[in-house]
């Protein structure tokens, strides 16, 4: 629900030729966490 509220910002801060660089800095890490948060979290666990 935040997204759109974050991508304003960006929007705001970030001149239109930096925001496909902007935002792989923000999505990427948002996409990667889901995915290895349950591997880590095994590790840490186990």
């Amino acid at each position: 629900m935040m997204t759109p509220v974050g991508r304003l910002a960006l929007l705001r801060a970030f001149p239109r030729s930096e925001m496909l660089r902007t935002m792989n800095y923000v999505v990427i890490p948002a996409l990667l966490g889901p995915l290895l948060g349950p591997f880590v979290g095994c590790l840490i666990v186990h």
